[in-house]
Order: structure tokens, then C-alpha cells, then sequence
């Protein structure tokens, strides 16, 4: 069966460029740019880096360093308790846990009350480690709050309460008040926030079949017709692979379709099918309602701020990254950047809604 591709033509400012003639759609980059759950991302992508160049990060990732910092603080403690302090799923936990033990850093037990149940404690190596660490994360920590140009207490506070527009319960604290430093670092609550607003999508667009990434993937491909598997890259900072893979899944959904470019044969251009962009269509109001009631706890003020913070920490680490976005400085820099989730209708709607 042939299938008619989109045909809509980019908008084209001068300056964006993503490659074998495509033109980056500013609006679009203003857009997405503009997005917490983006920025979010590239600060979790920017904190993995700053921590894997330090002294102990070739031994061990930030998630692994909570776990052993939860065994250390609340002693002898099960599998499933551990999850629920690190918020994290019981398969995750099992991997990290898992790798903890072959490291050396943690130990397995079996309850004296109850011989079926195994307790999991920090070793002497896994503690001595977690000074090195932790000096490491609030390195990363101070350096967050500088290049965001915001006050711990406040951009603490932004991200606590994003957090808890998905109904979770505040942590027990006064149950085991050694943890607050953890659970209150900004490195900590980035990952938190970040697992909160991919939560809040999957929820609401979960009868669309569309990740986050390959939400993004469709509006990036209907803002550029015609981009390729480099321009992907681009535009959201994915790497070369993960670009194919999305890319790939949207092509085998008959969302996108994939033809070579008649300049290059090596390369391949992208475009919607009439259902890919019936489905970015119906998932859109899904998306805008999903980082509305993310950020529902948060005025507008806060709201700005926080963005703006988060913004300049991801400004200041682009060139860290394996993935850079070349036009990120020139985005943020926008007198537009950053603008509200439903400006979408604003900047592209008019597009959409021409089908």
C-alpha cells in the first residue's frame, strides 16, 4: 500500500540548519526547549557526566550511591523497602542491588525472625566509598545551584513540589531523619522530577501507544519534513543510535516512512504518514494536560524560575554532553524562551489543525 507522506514545508530562519538541506523550525526548537521535562533530562544527562568524571565515578553511578547510602543509613533492610525509599521500581532496584552485591559494596543477610527474608547492609567497602561520593554529588550539587543562578531553598522547593503533584507522599523523615540530605539534594530531586514528569505523560497518553521520546520524535519530524537520522540528533539530543531505534519504531508503527534522499543515497529523510499525524493530532491535548498538572502546584512564577534555572544549568553543560544541541544558546536566548505548554496551539497549532 503507498502511503502519501506529509508535505507541510518548515519554517526556515536563517542560521538552523540540521543537515541535507532541512532548515530548523525555531518555533518548534522554542517549543520543546521550553519544556520541563526536557530540561529536565539534559540536567539528569549533565549530572551522570559531572559524576562520572569525578574520582569515583568509574566505580559507581549516582543511583548506585543512593542504595548504598539507604543500606548504610537504614541498616539491615529488605529489597522491597529499599525500592520504595528510592522510588524506584522492584525489577530496577533488583539490577542495582544485584551489581552493589558483585561490587562488594553491599551484602545479603537472612533475617534471624524470618529465614525467608533476605536484609541487604552496606559492607565496610561500600561505606568507606560513600565519603568520596557523597563529596562528589555535592560538588555537582553547589555547581547545579551556581550555573542555574538560584537559590538552593528556592529551586529545592520548585522541584519538591513538582514531585508531588503525582500524589506521592512526602518521605518519612522523622522515621529516619539521616536521610534528608539525601533526599533533599537537588542532584536527587532532578531524578525524581524527571521519573515524575515521564510518569505523567505515560499516564495520560497511554492509550496513544507514544514514549515521550517518540512524541518528540513526531513533533520534531512534523516541524522538519524531510530530516534525517542526523537532524534528529540535532534537534533533541539523542544519540546516533537511540535516534534509529526511535525512528525505526515510528516507521514499523506507520507513523513515519523513511525514503533515501535523492542528493545522498547514504542517507535517509523522514516524514509523517496521515496516521502519524493523526496521532500526534490526538496526542497532543494529552501532553499539554500531562506538564499542566505537573506543574500545578508551582505559580507562574515559580514556574518561570524554575525554568530559567534549569535552562541555564543545561546552557552551561551543553558542550559536556556526548550530545550537544547546536542551537540550544541561540534558543534560550530567544526573548520568547521559555514559553507556556499551551503556546503550542500558538506556535503550530494552526498547522495541526490544517491536517
Amino acid at each position: 500500500m503507498t502511503v502519501e507522506p506529509q508535505t507541510r514545508d518548515p519554517i526556515t530562519p536563517p542560521g538552523l540548519n540540521l543537515g541535507g538541506g532541512v532548515a530548523g523550525d525555531l518555533d518548534l526548537l522554542v517549543y520543546l526547549y521550553s519544556r520541563p521535562g526536557f530540561l529536565l533530562s539534559r540536567v539528569e544527562q549533565a549530572i551522570q557526566t559531572l559524576f562520572a568524571a569525578s574520582d569515583c565515578g568509574a566505580e559507581v553511578t549516582p543511583l548506585q550511591v543512593q542504595f548504598i547510602t539507604l543500606a548504610a543509613r537504614l541498616g539491615a533492610t529488605d529489597q522491597a523497602t529499599l525500592s520504595r525509599w528510592a522510588e524506584i521500581d522492584t525489577s530496577t532496584a533488583a539490577l542495582v542491588i544485584r551489581n552493589l552485591l558483585k561490587a562488594g559494596y553491599v551484602e545479603r543477610t537472612v533475617a534471624t525472625a524470618d529465614r525467608r527474608r533476605k536484609l541487604i547492609t552496606a559492607t565496610e567497602v561500600g561505606t568507606a566509598l560513600l565519603d568520596r561520593a557523597r563529596s562528589a554529588l555535592m560538588a555537582i550539587d553547589e555547581r547545579l545551584l551556581t550555573t542555574g543562578g538560584t537559590e538552593r531553598d528556592r529551586f529545592v522547593d520548585s522541584l519538591k513540589k513538582l514531585i508531588a503533584s503525582a500524589g506521592s507522599p512526602e518521605p518519612e523523615l522523622d522515621r529516619a531523619p539521616q536521610l534528608r540530605l539525601m533526599l533533599e539534594a537537588p542532584a536527587y530531586l532532578v531524578r525524581r522530577a524527571l521519573q515524575v514528569s515521564e510518569a505523567a505523560f505515560a499516564r495520560d497518553a497511554s492509550h496513544f501507544d507514544l514514549t515521550v521520546r517518540q512524541f518528540g520524535a513526531l513533533m520534531t519530524i512534523f516541524a522538519h519534513p524531510g530530516i534525517s537520522q542526523v537532524g534528529m540528533a540535532r534537534v533533541i539530543g539523542f544519540g546516533m543510535t537511540t535516534s534509529g531505534v526511535v525512528l525505526g519504531i515510528l516507521i514499523k508503527k506507520g507513523l513515519a516512512i523513511s525514503q533515501p534522499d535523492p542528493a545522498d543515497r547514504r542517507r535517509n529523510r523522514h516524514r509523517l504518514t496521515p496516521a502519524g499525524l493523526a496521532r500526534l493530532k490526538a496526542s497532543t491535548p494529552a501532553m499539554v494536560r500531562a506538564e499542566a498538572a505537573m506543574m500545578a502546584l508551582l505559580t507562574s512564577t515559580a514556574r518561570l524560575d524554575l525554568e530559567r534555572a534549569l535552562g541555564r544549568i543545561v546552557l552551561s553543560h551543553n558542550g559536556l554532553l556526548t550530545h550537544p544541541l547546536p542551537d540550544l544558546e541561540r534558543v534560550v536566548l530567544d526573548p520568547r524562551w521559555p514559553v507556556e505548554v499551551t503556546a503550542l496551539q500558538t506556535l503550530m497549532g494552526g498547522a495541526l489543525g490544517r491536517g
